[in-house]
């Protein structure tokens, strides 16, 4: 089999100095970056290189460098306003950015000032997606029990989670700050499995993206884990096999963060069963997995993009030896591509190889996007209600479980209480959460039903008026509405380079056992 077209923009830089030659970015551009390490700078210079932001004025990035480098005890309230300041003043060209993971809790400086980065592009409503990753699960699993200190043997791995710590335990910002970032952003971003299609394409054609190396082999036991009817018959039916798995891990981590039922051996996170498919996502790494990647498909071209995995050219060459012209990129098969690098991993990387991956889309996610928005607000919301009960009838004190109803199983932990009750408000809300996980219906079939619902005048009268997060959620459908209902699966065409290398599949499918970890 040849090796992939490869679509990747490499390049050597220096995250010390202002990017030049940045590339224009336009709001139909897919731009997929690698893994971040935990570094606000490497994300910051990625984002300008590919156009998506602009700095008000020379100088600037010399000055969110001098911050972003000062020494954790060393940092003062107005270097965090500064440094905020100049990210709220960048200019931003909408795209869909995809961040392949590692963003946060990695050995970067610092992630407030990566989040404050996010917050940015939320603002100036940039199409955001971030994968699930080993690094990132690490933050919520610690964040959200307010534990900053990770682990004291290998600190350095995790600095940018210890120092956010830091600045929340010295007062500089408050717990609050951060969690209301990831309510309100970052966890309605998150995704275990990312997805694009060619349009119109025969065969068609489809690029599945995860953080760590795997094939269909684990979205089908991903799906098997959930009870998800799995289905790959076309590319629409894949696609949707694979929001409904991003719907159900988003549920897991809402009701546990740290997604601990998933963990059950921890000496097997390199080379990681089957049986565990979520924490192959985040884990796996392909010169140490036996089990076979299921890389192909009858009827659908497949490409897989993937990070976590370290430098694999250098293993690459080793198992087809003669194969200089590899591309740096080049993963495990020559359907795959690899977008982890060296680049801002430490402080003595702000150096390195740069790799981008860009494409066109002629649709997006927007609606998806919209209900995993929903279902953190629909969860506070009701977290709200049932406080309020629990006030006035401790038999309600477990009436609530932080999680999303996907499954009958998860409703039925409810208390009756609630169901059954003669209050409004927990009724309402009950019912619109529900009609926002119903599975079994399309996220814009799901949207068009709620947006009914909460225009009945005897719903807004028991709860618009109490919850300002129920101004939110009119808002988001009302932001549906303005932008128009689209099918929720990603649609772009990849351009290509008339050049690859051609490396045997045969020779690649007899991978050694040897290679370092990253």
């Amino acid at each position: 089999m040849a090796l992939l077209r490869n679509p990747v923009i490499s390049a050597q830089v220096n995250l010390e100095e202002c990017p030049q030659n940045c590339r224009e970015a336009k709001p139909n551009d897919q731009i997929t970056l690698g893994d971040m390490h935990g570094n606000a700078m490497n994300l910051i210079f990625k984002l300008m290189t590919e156009g998506v932001l602009e700095l008000e004025k020379q100088g600037d990035y010399a000055e969110l460098l001098r911050i972003y480098k000062k020494p954790i005890d060393d940092i003062e309230k107005q270097d965090l306003e500064q440094f905020s300041k100049i990210i709220q003043c960048m200019k931003v060209h909408p795209a869909h950015v995809r961040l392949i993971g590692d963003v946060l809790a990695d050995r970067g400086n610092n992630d407030y000032f990566t989040l404050k980065v996010i917050e940015k592009l939320y603002d100036e409503n940039v199409s955001l997606e971030i994968l699930l990753s080993n690094h990132d699960q690490v933050f919520l699993e610690h964040f959200f029990r307010r534990e900053y200190q990770v682990n004291k043997a290998i600190p350095f791995q995790y600095q940018s989670f210890t120092n956010l710590g830091t600045l929340i335990e010295n007062e500089l910002i408050a717990h609050e700050e951060i969690e209301s970032i990831l309510d309100k952003i970052y966890l309605p971003r998150l995704r275990a499995i990312s997805y694009t299609v060619v349009p119109d394409s025969k065969p068609e054609e489809m690029t599945i993206y995860t953080h760590a190396p795997v094939g269909l082999e684990t979205i089908h036991a991903a799906a098997e884990y959930y009870k998800i009817e799995y289905k790959d018959a076309n590319v629409k039916e894949l696609g949707n096999t694979i929001d409904r798995i991003n719907e159900a891990v988003l549920g897991d981590i809402i009701k546990d963060p740290s997604l601990s039922r998933h963990f059950k051996n921890e000496s097997q996170l390199d080379d990681v069963p089957i049986e565990h498919p979520i924490v192959r996502l985040m884990w796996n790494r392909g010169r140490f997995n036996s089990v076979d990647f299921e890389f192909t498909h009858p009827t659908i071209l497949l490409r897989f993009v993937h990070g976590h995995d370290g430098v694999i050219e250098d293993y690459y060459k080793t198992v087809c030896p003669g194969s200089n012209k590899v591309p740096p990129t080049q993963s495990y098969y020559s359907n795959m591509i690899n977008l982890d690098g060296l680049l801002g991993k430490t402080k003595d990387h702000m150096r390195g190889d740069y790799y981008a991956l860009r494409s066109q889309e002629t649709s997006n996610k927007l609606v998806t996007q919209v209900v995993f928005e929903l279902w953190i607000m629909l969860n506070k919301l009701i977290e709200k209600i049932v406080d309020e009960d629990t006030e006035s009838d401790k038999q309600s004190e477990e009436s609530y479980v932080t999680c999303i109803p996907s499954e009958q199983e998860e409703r039925d932990k409810l208390s009756p209480f609630v169901f059954e009750e003669e209050d409004e408000k927990s009724c309402y809300a009950i019912e619109l959460r529900e009609m926002v996980s119903d599975s079994t219906k399309s996220a814009s079939e799901r949207l068009i039903e709620a947006e009914k619902f909460i225009k009945r005048e005897d719903v807004k009268a028991h709860i618009k008026k109490e919850f300002a997060l129920w101004e939110d959620i009119s808002k988001k459908l009302g932001f549906i509405k303005s932008r128009g209902r689209r099918f929720s699966m990603t649609l772009f065409e990849e351009k290509q380079p008339e050049d690859a290398a051609q490396v045997g599949s045969e020779a690649l499918q007899k991978r050694s056992k040897t290679g370092g970890k990253s």
